[in-house]
């Protein structure tokens, strides 16, 4: 007699639908915010990559200059979409001063320029037609009345400099005035003198630009304490024209290290130079270096500095710290930090 044995039916459950749209709701979220975490990551590392970087570029150039035993150096290039940042950079060296011949006119007093209460006397290219002349060196930004070059009359071991300070180009003579009256204010005549003229470092040959990592500049207006107030105060006077309104940042931002592997140049006078980096939409943003807010998100921000004495070339975080001492003694958040450039100007390390 055959027992039939009942089996109990094997009911495979599956997922209903609405458990799979759970599932993949909390993968999603889970995917953006480790998208988020990563995009936060990479940022950062291209903020101190590009940091590390700008040191090495300018270490490099120091190097260079203590090699080759001439001075050598980096020019800061504005970026393009906005002059106020540092987009890229390149390697400079001295220029071969000009020579040649020059006419001192005599002094005129119905001209403006030779007045009696500006007694300058107009200095002419003698030989205009010889190349280069002041026209074209102009043309190439070698000669400036921006950047106030210094011209040598005669250019002879007797000879005085003189600052150039307004340039005359466009009409039919090629003519030049300076900042301080010439020696003999007066003379009778025309004169004509050797001179010699400096003439800024240029970039050198075949070599292209160092560029910045997309979306990383040198925000120049946060080189400072507090860039409303003043902004830029921690670079060279020099690389200001304050005659703009608002004040603007010169095409020739140079720093020149001399054989001995110091800062040389009239960037020299700064004593520390400190070039703050972040990211582009913070620049834009114009956000101080200090900036410790949440909306907009805070920015990874280096600061690269340069210290003149010695040449030496460090990277470090930007300071943060916002608290002022109050009237009854107690300490709290003023919104401006006490120094974002604490760590490289007191030689502190961040986090003591």
């Amino acid at each position: 007699m055959l027992r039939h044995t009942q089996q109990t039916p094997n009911h495979n459950q599956g997922f209903t639908l609405v458990e799979l749209l759970i599932v993949m709701s909390l993968m999603i979220t889970l995917l953006a915010i480790a998208a988020a975490t990563i995009k936060v990551n990479m940022d950062a590392d291209r903020v101190r990559g590009a940091a590390r970087s700008i040191q090495s570029y300018l270490l490099g150039a120091r190097d260079r200059a203590i090699y080759a035993k001439q001075p050598r150096g980096v020019r800061l290039i504005l970026n393009p979409t906005n002059p106020r940042t540092v987009s890229s950079m390149i390697h400079i060296q001295p220029t071969e001063p000009w020579n040649g011949q020059v006419q001192l006119l005599p002094r005129d007093p119905m001209q403006p320029w030779n007045s009696l209460s500006n007694p300058m006397v107009r200095v002419r290219l003698r030989f205009p037609a010889t190349l280069p002349n002041w026209q074209q060196l102009n043309q190439r930004n070698l000669l400036t009345s921006n950047a106030h070059p210094r011209i040598k009359i005669p250019a002879t071991n007797l000879g005085v400099w003189y600052v150039i300070d307004t340039l005359d180009l466009n009409g039919a003579n090629q003519d030049i005035l300076l900042t301080t009256p010439y020696r003999n204010p007066n003379p009778t005549g025309i004169n004509n003198e050797p001179a010699q003229i400096e003439l800024p470092p240029s970039p050198v040959p075949n070599e292209e630009p160092m560029q910045l990592p997309r979306g990383v500049v040198i925000d120049l207006d946060a080189c400072s304490t507090h860039r409303t107030d003043s902004p830029g105060n921690k670079l060279p006077n020099v690389w200001k024209n304050f005659n703009s309104s608002p004040f603007a940042y010169k095409k020739q931002l140079d720093i020149m290290f001399s054989p001995r592997g110091s800062i040389t140049g009239t960037a020299a006078a700064s004593g520390i130079i400190h070039l703050y980096v972040t990211e582009m939409t913070a620049a834009d943003l114009q956000l101080d270096a200090a900036y410790s807010g949440s909306d907009p998100a805070v920015p990874d921000k280096n600061v690269v500095t340069i210290f003149s004495r010695t040449g030496n070339v460090i990277t470090s975080p930007v300071n943060s710290t916002d608290v002022i001492n109050n009237q009854d003694g107690s300490n709290s958040p003023d919104g401006i930090a006490d120094d974002p450039f604490f760590y490289p100007e007191r030689g502190e390390i961040a986090g003591r």
